[in-house]
């Protein structure tokens, strides 16, 4: 499949073709396409020129190029002298044109290569990556902080608050202690808690918003 610029006649009187691009952005209604004027009095086998255009891209509603005919007049070409690849022929029997694009370089390939994904759900989830990233070194981080702390108070850690091992509500026993893990485990548990602490910097709530609006 191919892109063709409408340089040449087709068989509507006045120049016009129609064309229908519900494959491309989902409209149905009809869109003209206009042959240039200096090309009509031409027959296709009889034009020569030369058409510079520019590079392929995804703008389905841009198009800039000249054609060069016969070395002495250039014309200048919008979007409204190209037929892209996935329009309908409507209302119009037939159109000469030349082909520009061609494969990949079709703007209907080059904005679906790769993924179906849009864009914007693209770059949500670079983004999201990039933010569990960051939430997974904050809490190492954070850990590393406690290891560090819990080694320099290990000596405190019986009567220290919220790590204390005694337990002094056990009057018959004054060695009796709290469920203990050791320090590894300590740090196990504040990089989990850290992980609760932080997650809302992960928007899975926005996932959700987008699929509700999606659906709506």
């Amino acid at each position: 499949m191919t892109e063709a610029g409408e340089e040449e006649v087709d068989s509507t009187p006045p120049g016009v073709a129609y064309v229908q691009t519900i494959n491309l952005d989902g409209e149905s209604n009809l869109k003209t396409r206009y042959a240039k004027q200096e090309t009509m009095p031409t027959l296709g086998e009889a034009l020569a020129g030369v058409i510079k255009c520019e590079r392929p891209n995804r703008n389905l509603y841009g198009f800039l190029a000249t054609v060069d005919l016969d070395g002495r007049r250039a014309v200048s070409l919008g979007p409204s002298n190209i037929v892209l690849r996935g329009c309908d022929l409507k209302n119009t029997a037939w159109a000469i044109g030349v082909v520009v694009y061609t494969g990949r370089d079709t703007k209907v390939m080059l904005n679906s290569y790769g993924s179906k994904r849009s864009r914007l759900e693209t770059h949500m989830n670079r983004e999201t990556i990039m933010l569990a990233v960051v939430l997974f070194l904050l809490c190492a981080i954070v850990s590393l902080l406690a290891d560090i702390w819990l080694g320099d108070h290990g000596d405190e850690l019986g009567v220290i608050p919220f790590f204390r091992k005694r337990d002094f509500s056990v009057k018959d026993d004054p060695d009796a202690t709290y469920n203990w893990y050791g320090m590894g485990a300590e740090v196990a548990f504040t990089f989990m808690k850290s992980v609760i602490t932080f997650q809302v910097m992960i928007p899975i709530s926005l996932y959700i918003s987008m699929e509700i609006i999606r659906v709506g």
